[in-house]
């Protein structure tokens, strides 16, 4: 009971404003998000840092008013040492603005030893502010999710759909879909669209690049005899890794 008393007594969105430092190296959670660190429920990454990192990137595009996603993010890059957590913290900016100073300065803390000093000092001078315009001029984050919905001056963010703008290109699709961990998906759609356009040489490889990665004989040889009779430019390819599959399912 006291616990809970304690959550309402500490508000998660706090404004801009206060005395406190822009940058503190305290690096406790806001109260909220204190079960992500607790010993029930640690975050096991072994194995399995490639998809949750994805997990959170979907969620975040899917809800990005969901502030547990972002931490929980941030807090996994952090864990894991990950790059990606300079487009983590710059997509929990963009969704608090000017709010959530308590949040966002405890955030950049727990990052800064991932960020340059060039980056670190952007998201610092943000703090201080709150020039969301300057904050993504100067940033150079790819793995931002959010940042690409703000155009010009405007500050709305929008939700990034998982498909491309232009719905026909497969190869597109299929890279975000990888990009969000739907591997077996980004498959379907490289398999259907090779038996659509066969001629089409980058389709055989991007779809050879995720066989190769998933190491599975039954469906390249099931796509293999589908191709059979259609032009197929990388035939050579499709065949060396038929012959490793096999070599390495007998060694097995």
């Amino acid at each position: 009971m006291a616990r809970t008393a304690y959550h309402l007594q500490h508000s998660l969105i706090l404004h801009t404003g206060t005395a406190a430092s822009p940058l503190s190296d305290d690096p406790q959670l806001e109260p909220a998000f204190l079960s992500s660190n607790s010993k029930r429920q640690p975050i096991h990454t072994a194995g399995w840092c490639i998809r949750l990192k994805a997990h959170y990137a979907q969620e975040i595009a899917r809800k990005p008013e969901v502030l547990q996603s972002h931490v929980a993010r941030i807090e996994l890059c952090v864990k894991t040492k990950d790059s990606h957590v300079l487009g983590a913290l710059l997509d929990l900016f963009l969704v608090l603005k000017e709010k959530g100073f308590a949040l966002r300065r405890r955030m950049l803390a727990l990052s800064k030893s991932l960020l340059n000093p060039h980056d670190l000092n952007l998201f610092v001078n943000y703090l201080r502010q709150g020039d969301v315009n300057v904050l993504l001029q100067s940033l150079q984050a790819d793995n931002s999710i959010l940042s690409s919905g703000i155009t010009g001056n405007t500050l709305l963010i929008e939700k990034m759909a998982l498909v491309s703008a232009d719905e026909t290109d497969p190869l597109t699709t299929a890279q975000q879909q990888l990009e969000y961990g739907q591997v077996e998906l980004a498959q379907e759609t490289l398999e259907t669209a090779l038996l659509v356009t066969p001629g089409c040489e980058a389709l055989h490889h991007a779809l050879l690049e995720i066989y190769r990665h998933l190491r599975q004989l039954a469906p390249v040889t099931a796509m293999w005899q589908r191709l059979q009779g259609l032009e197929n430019p990388a035939r050579a390819e499709w065949q060396a890794l038929l012959t490793h599959l096999k070599e390495g399912q007998n060694q097995a």
